[in-house]
């Protein structure tokens, strides 16, 4: 649009529009970048635009005004030379432009009036003017100018926002610059807006024809807008000259007033001065107090390290002294103890006669010298002791030295024998157990003891072999020396291992019982020698075993199982032309190794290596046996063989495991097998998860097992028995979740053979399930190996209740109980208050504990007054007084937990101690429930369960295993019953007694002297204490007599009964003849335990016409005591009698009664005596109590007798 020949103008005019709105375009990301700042950016008087403006921009630039400058270098009326040269001078325009601006900027101070500003002023002016013709020359709509708004946007450089954005302008109307301090107003004349209402309200032709005039109209009202604008301007600038005036003089002012500060501020230094410099003199002061203050300090160094360097030397020489004490103590030698207590009292006041520092100093070593005293005062008490039980032993030991000299031969010599070496072994244990060592001690007198022992062992007669091995382990026994190899020995004890060598006088035995009794404690020489003695008989019925037998009584036993399994047992077990498939070959102990088994059992297992090779079925059995008959030769030197059942059983369970899944099972998941006590179970049960987890299955691997027992105590011994002796030798990873901590069964899948307890698969169990049961699955490749089924499945309840010991609640619940036992108010200031927390929780606690409290007491007095309850006292320190109660079998049951049972032990351990002690030692426990855990469904999610039980159980307990754990039955033959002796059976049941031909032609025998009738109705207690009373006295003339009483309180009962009847007969000691088995008396004294046991089947005197002692028991001894007798005679008579006082309502009960007697190859003996008013709830529908001859038809009906005797149907 320049006038001709200036083309050159107009491409510079568009090159620095274009540039001018490309700085606009990029203007916050240079601000951003720090090359503008919001305020430079302010003063150049431009901001950002959107990329849609500058796209909108710049076509109407390219599209509307370029063309007129190119359409003039078309017409030649400029050169292109001359358009180039435009646009770098439009470059160069705005870069000297944007250059000079920000030079002024930087260097000058931009105050308004400065050439800066005022250079700025012009060129923006110019600029608006330029770009308000531009937009009047090529504009085709209106343009409708607006008032600037006064406030900018909310960030410098950006479009105004929301309603500041332009209200009023077209849509084509160009941006407009904000230029600061000016304010054009409304550029609009009167013409203009006539012309506007002209538009709105004319026609067509009207608005062309003010299209077409307006551009000259707007551009004289522009240039009157900048006239009227620079008068406005030179009156602002002369306005701001006189506000600089003013503010010059304000700036006086302020020098003055500054110049008055500095004048206060040298003062003000001058006294900081002055105190720098005092604080240095003080400084100094300070640095001359502190290295007196350092010397002197040096000084009290230097003592308290003298006073040290004293304290530890004294310290040194008091332990000197309380360790030669405790040598001494450890030594056992009253001498030594004696002299160093000498010494170290000698030392002693030495130490105290040579102190000479400060009372501090003085207190410490008399602390010092308190311990050592203390340790003087245990010594001296420890050395009274031992002098007493040393005087003691020597005493009796002479005395029983004496009385052998004047011995007057017969009974009498051997009952005086027995009891001086009953007194003097007693002396001796007590002398050993108050620490004292008798070998360094008292050698002579231990010797001549040794002697009167040796005198006392002749009574038991015996071969020069038997008597050898005698006197060594009474020489053993004498002469380990140090207590730790004693532990609860007894006199009993010792009797026991005599009797042991008396009963067995082979070879074998004496041989391997000589080597045991050299390397044995003496505390484990009657376990030792009484494996000892099952090996050797059990080796010696092996040799009697008859393997057609044991087959055809595996036939026999089963032949009503179901069909899969009889014919897995005919497979193997198989008559007549078909054998089966268990022959001689397949046994592990062949007729050719019996003869060579006791003379070289080493050779026996080479020959078992080598013929390998020939087993089928018993390959894998083979190797387990073979290792445990290794370790059994290496600890006892004899030959450990299984015999035919345990085989035959072994191959039975392995045929059952392949055939899992067939459809002839039939959906059955579970196989359990009856073994009798005695029969090896616990090596059935290690062989069998041996077997399983070394098998291979189709991943290669064999399968895990779970072998899970009732008792902490058995399945950890059980474990420990074959763990070394079988799983490690054999590369098998076991472990015993008994033996671990807490968080143990958490890694069980980490193990092939795994021994537990029922609630640790429930732990297992929930925590696969909580965790999302990712291991789930790892039960189905698992299996389950249940011992003692009828206790741990029958017995107990299906479902287990876990519970969690809630600690806030356990503290709360103490608090309350605290309370409650010292009743001093506090009991409602416990109370919860609404609103605290967990107030919901103690509230349900604050009454449960008052209302247990209150029980407690009930409990208590209940047990007083001999009524029976759910708990027991006791007198284990663990069991903190008591102890929960099995409803069934009425023994204690130490694995049950309950809240009642915390708050009894609770408030026993407030009555024997302080509240704070109690507190801090003994805290309670409060047990929340968490679920219930079914059995069965634990259980059920394991591929298979091997059970083992020693009954089976009834009809309906049987039906019940087969409902829930989809089980079959498998009834294993007792050993010797399949054993061919010469005279009769081996194998003996409990039988009712009733006279029999052995008693009639003894001479010594009378009818009235056993009982006639093998169940006794009375009508009351007192009747049936006197008939029990009766048939004890006259029994034990022949037989022992062990008396199985109803409960705790009714064996009490018996024992003061039986014992009253013993003293009025005047010759016999009522507490010897009868002896107390009860679970009292476990509690009471587990040693006299012991005895008892042992000298429950013994006569009172070694004279083969000597009486028998009489035992009385509860259902503790009634279920897994083993009472031995080997006594020749009294198996002529039938052996063990038994009185039962009350019938258990169980079968599997009575068959545990039953064991009791006839074990092993010993005839047994039974009969019960009955109070009907016991039997009251079990008749209450007639009301009526049991009459006497309710059993009359079944005692005397000849099909009934002789037979053992199972519950009546009556």
């Amino acid at each position: 649009g320049m006038p001709n020949g200036q083309s050159l103008w107009s491409y510079g005019l568009l090159t620095y529009f274009f540039m001018e709105l490309c700085f606009r375009l990029n203007l916050s990301l240079l601000i951003q970048k720090g090359t503008y700042t919001e305020e430079m950016a302010t003063l150049l008087a431009v901001r950002a635009i959107p990329t849609s403006s500058f796209l909108k921009q710049t076509i109407t630039l390219f599209c509307l005004l370029v063309p007129v400058p190119m359409s003039r270098v078309v017409l030649s009326d400029a050169s292109p030379e001359q358009a180039i040269f435009g646009i770098l001078f439009g470059i160069i325009v705005a870069i000297v432009y944007h250059s000079l601006y920000m030079y002024f900027f930087k260097h000058k101070e931009p105050t308004e009036g400065s050439l800066p500003v005022r250079l700025r002023c012009c060129l923006a002016r110019i600029a608006m003017c330029l770009e308000a013709s531009l937009a009047m020359c090529f504009s085709c709509c209106p343009w409708r100018p607006r008032r600037l708004p006064q406030d900018h946007g909310t960030q410098l450089g950006e479009p105004l926002q929301g309603s500041q954005a332009e209200p009023q302008r077209d849509a084509e109307a160009p941006d407009v610059y904000l230029l600061p301090r000016i304010n054009p107003g409304f550029i609009e004349t009167d013409h203009r807006r006539q012309a506007v209402q002209r538009e709105v309200g004319g026609g067509a032709g009207q608005r062309t024809a003010w299209c077409c005039c307006r551009r000259l109209q707007d551009l004289r009202g522009f240039f009157e807008f900048l006239f009227v604008n620079a008068a406005e301007e030179v009156e602002e600038m002369n306005n701001r000259v006189a506000r600089a005036e003013g503010d010059a003089e304000a700036a006086t002012i302020r020098a003055a007033a500054a110049l008055a500060d500095a004048k206060r501020a040298e003062e003000s230094r001058a006294r900081e001065e002055e105190k720098v410099k005092e604080a240095r003199e003080a400084t100094e002061k300070a640095k001359q107090e502190l290295d007196v203050a350092s010397k002197d300090r040096d000084e009290e160094r230097k003592k308290t390290e003298q006073q040290m360097n004293f304290i530890n030397q004294r310290t040194s020489q008091v332990t000197t002294c309380i360790n030669s004490l405790q040598d001494a103590i450890a030594s056992g030698r009253v001498e030594r103890l004696t002299k160093s207590l000498n010494d170290t009292r000698v030392e002693l006041e030495a130490m105290r006669s040579s102190m000479t520092y400060d009372d501090r100093t003085a207190a410490t070593l008399e602390q010092l010298f308190g311990l050592v005293e203390q340790k003087q005062e245990e010594c001296e008490r420890k050395r009274s002791e031992w002098q007493r039980a040393l005087d003691i032993f020597k005493a009796r030991v002479r005395q029983a030295a004496d009385a052998e000299e004047t011995a007057a031969g017969g009974r009498a010599q051997v009952k005086k024998l027995t009891s001086d070496a009953e007194a003097v072994f007693g002396s001796m244990m007590d002398a050993i157990r108050a620490g004292v060592n008798l070998k360094n001690s008292a050698e002579e007198t231990l010797t001549l003891a040794q002697k009167v022992l040796n005198n006392w062992q002749l009574v038991f007669k015996g071969t020069l072999r038997q008597q050898e091995l005698i006197t060594a382990i009474i020489s053993t026994v004498m002469w380990a020396g140090d207590k730790d190899q004693y532990g609860e020995l007894t006199f009993a004890e010792v009797c026991f291992c005599l009797q042991t060598v008396q009963r067995n006088g082979s070879d074998s035995f004496i041989t391997e019982g000589l080597k045991l009794v050299k390397n044995k404690a003496p505390k484990d020489l009657q376990a030792a020698l009484e494996t000892l003695n099952n090996l050797v008989f059990l080796l010696e019925y092996t040799a009697k075993a008859d393997m057609d037998l044991a087959k055809r009584l595996f036939r026999e036993s089963n032949d009503k199982g179901p069909k899969f399994l009889t014919d897995i047992i005919e497979k193997l077990c198989g008559y007549g032309a078909n054998r089966g498939q268990y022959l001689e070959n397949e046994a592990f102990l062949q007729s050719s190794d019996l003869a060579k088994a006791k003379e070289d059992p080493k050779q026996i297992l080479e020959q078992i290596k080598q013929r390998g090779q020939t087993y089928k079925l018993m390959d894998a059995f083979r190797k387990i046996f073979v290792v445990l008959a290794e370790e059994k030769q290496r600890q006892y030197g004899v030959l450990m063989a299984p015999h035919h059942t345990q085989t035959i059983a072994l191959l039975i369970f392995r045929a059952f495991l392949d055939r899992l899944g067939h459809q002839d099972l039939e959906g059955t998941k579970a196989l359990i097998a009856r073994v009798a006590t005695g029969e090896g179970k616990s090596m059935l049960i290690a062989a069998q998860a041996a077997f399983m987890a070394l098998s291979k299955d189709k991943d290669g691997g064999g399968k895990k097992v779970h072998v899970i027992g009732t008792d902490e105590r058995l399945v950890s011994r059980d474990f420990h028995d074959f763990d070394q002796a079988l799983f490690q030798k054999m590369g098998i990873k076991a472990t015993c979740l008994c033996d671990s901590d807490a968080q143990a069964w958490r890694g069980v899948w980490d193990y092939d053979v795994v021994y537990c307890l029922p609630h640790h698969l429930s732990l297992l169990y929930t925590q696969e399930v909580t965790s999302g049961g990712s291991k789930l699955d790892n039960f189905k490749d698992c299996v389950l190996l249940i011992d003692e089924v009828d206790a741990l499945v029958i017995d107990r309840s299906p479902t287990d209740m876990v519970i969690d010991n809630h600690q806030s609640l356990s503290e709360y619940a103490m608090e309350v109980g605290i309370a409650l036992h010292l009743q001093n108010g506090k009991l409602e200031d416990l109370a919860p208050k609404r609103g605290q927390q967990q107030f919901d929780e103690k509230q349900r606690v604050y009454k449960i504990v008052q209302q247990k409290w209150k029980q407690a007491k009930e409990i208590k007095r209940a047990v007083e007054a001999g009524k029976p309850t759910d708990f027991l006292p006791s007198t284990d320190v663990d069991d903190a007084g008591w102890i929960a109660k099995d409803p069934k079998s009425g023994l204690p049951d130490k694995s049950k937990q309950s809240t009642q049972l915390e708050i009894l032990r609770f408030a026993h351990r407030l009555r024997i101690a302080e509240p704070d002690v109690v507190r801090r030692t003994f805290p309670m426990k409060w047990f929340e429930p968490l679920f219930v855990m079914s059995k069965p469904l634990v259980f059920g999610r394991y591929c298979c369960i091997l059970g083992f039980s020693g009954t089976l159980g009834n009809d309906e307990e049987k039906q019940f295993l087969q409902d829930a754990y989809k089980c079959t039955f498998l009834d294993v033959p007792e050993f010797l019953r399949t054993c061919q002796v010469e005279t009769g059976e081996a194998f003996h049941t409990a039988e009712w007694t009733t006279p029999c031909l052995a008693r009639t032609e003894s001479v010594n025998v009378k009818k009235e002297d056993f009982p006639q009738q093998a169940i006794e109705v009375l009508p009351d207690e007192r009747a049936q204490l006197k008939r029990v009373r009766q048939l004890a006295f006259r029994a034990r003339r022949h037989v022992p007599v062990l008396v199985i009483a109803g409960s705790s309180e009714q064996a009490k009962d018996v024992v003061e009964e039986l014992r009253e009847e013993a003293q009025r007969s005047g010759s016999m000691e009522e507490w010897d003849v009868v002896r107390d088995l009860s679970f009292t008396q476990w509690e009471r004294s587990r040693m006299d335990y012991k005895d008892n046991l042992f000298l429950a089947t013994q006569r009172i005197g070694l004279q083969p016409q000597d009486p028998w002692r009489i035992t009385v028991t509860d259902a503790s001894g009634g279920r897994g005591t083993d009472y031995k007798i080997y006594d020749s005679e009294a198996d002529k008579l039938g052996g063990l009698l038994i009185i039962v006082m009350k019938l258990p309502l169980s079968s599997r009960e009575w068959t545990q009664y039953q064991g009791r007697t006839a074990r092993q190859d010993r005839r047994g003996q039974m009969c019960a005596v009955l109070c009907s008013q016991d039997y009251m709830d079990e008749t209450e529908d007639d009301g009526t109590a049991l009459p006497g001859d309710a059993y009359r038809r079944a005692l005397h009906d000849d099909a009934y007798r002789g037979r053992p005797w199972a519950a009546p149907d009556a």
